[in-house]
């Protein structure tokens, strides 16, 4: 608990203001189930770049999630940061039973963070084993490809659920 107490952890202003609101639109057993997810998430995270060694500097929590400033990390540190998040997430399905507002929300948070778009988790790890395969510069184009490809699927499924089945644009947004 001491190494927790060396970074400097801050949190936006405009993540306060969404939970100021979101206290009025959203119930409060999701919303605490969402936060406890939340925290979990990025508690992996900072475990796991801690046992391998890396430097965080701040952890920032901001409306777009959670950054950590470290010192430069290698293709292992990264990946094995990135990865933990989701797998905390995954874990908390053991759970379900006692406490299912917060599975599905982690389970959410998990399988989104997941995606391959950068600077999510599974971006990250896309990234650093592209960069392994085929070298720095390549890796990190071939990847920023594969984004784009990945983006463009979830865009077309998204218009053909929200025109094609009558959801609206619920799946767009």
């Amino acid at each position: 608990m001491k190494a927790l107490l060396n970074e400097r952890i801050e949190v936006g202003w405009e993540l306060c203001v969404l939970l100021a609101f979101s206290i009025f639109l959203i119930p409060i057993n999701w919303l605490f189930s969402w936060m406890i997810a939340v925290c979990i998430h990025e508690l992996c995270h900072y475990v796991a770049l801690r046992v391998c060694g890396a430097r965080i500097y701040r952890i920032k929590f901001g409306l777009l999630g959670a950054k950590m400033d470290t010192e430069a990390l290698n293709f292992f540190q990264e990946i094995l940061g990135a990865a933990a998040g989701p797998l905390g997430s995954f874990l908390l399905a053991s759970f379900v039973n006692k406490y299912p507002f917060l599975v599905l929300c982690a389970f959410i948070q998990g399988v989104f963070n997941l995606m391959p778009i950068y600077p999510m988790d599974g971006g990250r790890i896309v990234r650093c084993l592209f960069a392994l395969i085929f070298g720095s510069t390549k890796g990190e184009r071939l990847a920023l490809y594969f984004a784009f490809a990945f983006s463009a699927v979830l865009l077309a499924l998204a218009l053909y659920i929200g025109l094609k089945l009558n959801f609206g644009i619920l799946p767009i947004i």
